[in-house]
């Protein structure tokens, strides 16, 4: 029985078509294989696509980030130009408003140096200075030695008390100029001066000494050095 069974599977055996079925086999291995590196092909271009794409969106955020440096930028830039244009607009405007003011307390305090009610001191926008009465109008220049110190100290007086924080002043020889009845004018003046915690008087003439809270000499001895001759609060008072 098995004889004639292997004769059987020999008579029904064809070594063609075993060829046939091993061609096919190898075709499919190899489509396979193809298939599979095509896999892999497809995957590391995948990856490669991936990593791409991460980069574009951090470039993305990037770009997003300078748009939005861009925008505040401009902004901003408008925002100053627009505040620089609101000023020289207003410039002027602020100008004439401080120069009232000091040109008012300018006046009030070149009255009492000089003890002179009916006469205006103005300062103009070119800085020059002018004494304004009833019988004329006279420009810095003009003024006698005298009156240009009383209108030089009330305007520096002025633009000290309304433009700055400072609540102290120096006077430094202040009385240059000035004839006895003026010094004496000025140093009452000085001493009605308001707005300040303390005033200094830097001078050789002793018209302050009397109306000073604390006098403070200085001298040069033999080898010229300066030494403190006296210190301390003015006995006078």
């Amino acid at each position: 029985k098995i004889t004639n069974e292997k004769k059987k599977l020999e008579t029904e055996f064809s070594s063609s078509e075993l060829k046939a079925l091993d061609d096919q086999i190898k075709n499919l291995i190899d489509k396979r294989g193809k298939v599979r590196n095509k896999i892999n092909i497809s995957k590391e271009r995948s990856e490669q696509i991936e990593i791409k794409l991460k980069k574009l969106q951090e470039e993305e955020k990037k770009q997003h980030k300078l748009v939005k440096k861009r925008e505040w930028t401009e902004y901003s830039k408008n925002f100053v130009e627009t505040i620089r244009n609101w000023f020289k607009e207003a410039g002027p405007k602020i100008t004439e408003a401080l120069l009232s003011r000091i040109n008012q307390l300018g006046t009030e305090l070149y009255r009492e140096l000089m003890d002179k009610d009916s006469i205006i001191l103005e300062l103009k926008n070119d800085y020059n200075v002018i004494l304004i009465t009833q019988e004329n109008e006279k420009e810095y220049t003009q003024l006698s030695g005298g009156e240009q110190m009383a209108a030089a100290l009330a305007v520096r007086l002025a633009i000290l008390k309304l433009l700055t924080k400072i609540d102290f002043a120096f006077f430094d020889e202040p009385t240059t100029n000035l004839d006895f009845e003026k010094r004496i004018n000025l140093a009452k003046c000085i001493q009605k001066i308001k707005g300040f915690t303390q005033l200094f008087v830097i001078s050789h003439d002793d018209t302050f000494e009397e109306n000073a809270d604390f006098v403070v000499q200085f001298s040069k001895d033999d080898f010229e050095r300066t030494e403190v001759e006296f210190l301390g609060k003015n006995v006078i008072n």
